[in-house]
């Protein structure tokens, strides 16, 4: 499995990217409800840092015990919680898809994620920089508490 948990500026050599809705052609917002649902000051402070990402059936986004250093808007793809046992075996908690958004809980806390984070299935999602997110969510109390319902 390949890793991809790197910094947004290192994905766009590792993996295909583009600016968020920067096109003439599609200026509206991506179709992750989280995304969708900001008020539009909120999603024009993010727009600049979100970046398009295809991820691969079994890339693991970030390890478990890592920090999160990027978040991920899925659209098409859907990931997966995944805890690691100490036996060795392997439970998914949860789902991320397109009505969320993946590492919230340890942004939130400053802390490493307590599993890790795998693409179950293929698509493209928009990623960007945990501390961007966090300075946006400081600056807004509308979108920090929208993001505390996620």
């Amino acid at each position: 499995m390949q890793t991809l948990n790197r910094t947004v500026e290192s994905l766009s050599i590792a993996a295909p990217t583009q600016p968020c809705c920067r096109s003439s052609v599609n200026t509206s917002r991506p179709a992750n409800h989280i995304l969708r649902a900001m008020e539009a000051e909120s999603f024009e402070a993010l727009r600049p840092d979100l970046r398009r990402v295809a991820a691969k059936r079994g890339d693991v986004l970030i390890e478990q015990g890592q920090r999160v250093e990027i978040v991920h808007f899925p659209v098409h793809a859907v990931l997966g919680n995944v805890l690691a046992l100490k036996d060795g075996a392997a439970v998914e908690t949860a789902a991320v898809g397109r009505d969320s958004v993946s590492g919230l809980a340890a942004v939130f806390a400053d802390a490493p994620l307590a599993w890790s984070l795998r693409v179950q299935v293929a698509g493209h999602l928009w990623a960007m920089r945990a501390d961007r997110l966090q300075r946006a969510m400081d600056a807004s109390d509308r979108l920090r508490d929208l993001l505390l319902k996620v």
